[in-house]
C-alpha cells in the first residue's frame, strides 16, 4: 500500500509543481531567466530594446540636424527673395553647407540645370524662391525677372526654366 501512496503522491505533486513553475514563468520572466527556464528570451529582448532605443535616439538626432539645416537653407532663400543676399553668394553658401548631403547633392546634380554645380544650386534657389511666392503672382514675376538677370550676369547663360 505504501507503494500505491507514493505513486499517488507523485502523480499529484508533479502536475502541481509543473503548474506552479508555469505560473512562476508567466508572472516573473526575470526570475524564470535566472532559473534557466526563460521561454521569452528576456535578455535577448532587452538587448533588442536597447538597440532599438539607441537607433531611435540616433534618428531623433538626425531629424533635429536636418530640421535645423532646412531652416538655415530656408532663411538663405528668404534672404534672396528679400534682396538681402545675392543669388550667387547664396548658391555658394548653400553648396558649401549641403554638398555632403546625398539627397541635396542628388537634386542639384540630377534635376537642376546649369553650366556649373554652383549655377545648378542657383537654379534650385530660383525654383524654391518662386515657389515661395506662388500665392503672390505680382511679386513672383518681379522676383523671376531679378533672379534671371542675376543668373545670366553671373553665369553667362540664360537662366533655366523654373519648376
Amino acid at each position: 500500500m505504501s507503494r500505491f501512496r507514493y505513486i499517488r503522491v507523485i502523480s499529484v505533486a508533479v502536475p502541481i509543481a509543473a503548474i506552479a513553475m508555469l505560473g512562476w514563468v508567466v508572472v516573473d520572466p526575470v526570475l524564470a531567466e535566472a532559473a534557466g527556464i526563460d521561454v521569452w528570451n528576456v535578455g535577448r529582448l532587452e538587448d533588442e530594446l536597447r538597440d532599438a532605443n539607441r537607433k531611435g535616439d540616433q534618428l531623433s538626432t538626425l531629424n533635429q540636424t536636418l530640421q535645423s539645416q532646412y531652416q538655415v537653407n530656408q532663411a538663405i532663400v528668404y534672404d534672396v527673395i528679400n534682396g538681402k543676399r545675392k543669388l550667387t553668394v547664396a548658391a555658394e553658401q548653400l553648396w558649401k553647407m549641403n554638398h555632403q548631403s546625398s539627397g541635396y547633392a542628388y537634386v542639384i546634380t540630377s534635376i537642376r540645370k546649369g553650366p556649373t554645380i554652383i549655377a545648378k544650386v542657383a537654379h534650385n534657389i530660383m525654383c524654391n524662391a518662386t515657389q515661395e511666392l506662388s500665392q503672390n503672382p505680382v511679386q513672383q514675376r518681379e522676383l523671376v525677372a531679378r533672379l534671371r538677370a542675376e543668373y545670366e550676369a553671373a553665369y553667362g547663360v540664360p537662366a533655366p526654366t523654373f519648376n
